[in-house]
């Protein structure tokens, strides 16, 4: 019985100690597990998105942020959270596969931080499907949340880092 899902975030195999959005970059799982009467700490060696199973409690994750339209028309479908189209004047984004995991984050707010340390918080509200595309470190936002960067939506895509928001 799993009873806690704890992320520690590995350091670079470089032996830098910086965290890069690549599938090098280690994440340490650590699963509290029930046996009898005692718990037991077993870790779990995953790939760096895999971030899914910590909704909530994830903080600093270097991504590539891109832009998506959200409307109806616009490329992808609806939503997968909700099954609806929104508005591209609303801040919300799409999280890769790894990320979004089955839908633990949908309706919860991520604070973005761009290179410059701007922050913007956003709704995610999509998957940004890997199998469709999606790069593994990427996040997919709305033209809003570029304006509020005050990024040209032209650049294609910019580094930056993402936080599950507490509530």
């Amino acid at each position: 019985m799993v009873v806690a899902c704890v992320v520690e975030f590995g350091s670079n195999p470089s032996g830098s100690g910086a965290q890069t959005p690549s599938a090098s970059a280690g994440v340490v799982v650590f699963f509290t597990v029930q046996i009898e009467s005692s718990l037991i700490q077993i870790p779990a060696v995953c790939f760096f998105p895999a971030v899914w199973c910590a909704a909530g409690d994830v903080y600093n994750i270097p991504a590539l942020m891109s832009v998506n339209g959200f409307e109806q028309g616009e490329e992808g479908g609806p939503a997968k959270c909700d099954g609806q189209y929104h508005s591209d004047s609303l801040l919300l984004v799409a999280m890769t596969s790894a990320w979004y995991g089955p839908g633990f984050r949908c309706g919860k707010v991520i604070s973005i931080k761009s290179a410059g340390g701007v922050t913007v918080q956003a709704m995610v509200v999509d998957e940004c499907d890997t199998d469709n595309g999606c790069g593994i470190t990427e996040i997919s936002t709305s033209a809003a949340v570029w304006r509020a960067f005050g990024i040209d939506t032209s650049v294609g895509e910019v580094p930056v880092t993402w936080s599950d928001v507490s509530n």
